[in-house]
């Protein structure tokens, strides 16, 4: 696959997904980059989509109050 291929490219560390048809359909409406989304282990998105840069201590904040929110 093509992505796999840029995945490899680049050296990213972190896990990429690709995302089913309704996903991708869903990601390609939004003009805002970067774009990020919090997902259980079953693939279901946890809370509203993030838009936009953030700094360490805000994306911190933001992923220990989705795993309080939906995890426990």
């Amino acid at each position: 696959l093509k992505a796999e291929g840029i995945v490899e490219d680049s050296g990213v560390t972190y896990t990429s997904i690709l995302p089913c048809q309704g996903l991708a359909n869903f990601i390609n409406s939004t003009d805002a980059i970067p774009y990020s989304i919090f997902v259980d282990q079953h693939g279901h998105q946890l809370g509203e989509a993030i838009t936009g840069l953030r700094d360490y201590t805000t994306w911190e904040k933001l992923i220990k109050n989705t795993i309080y929110t939906y995890m426990y």
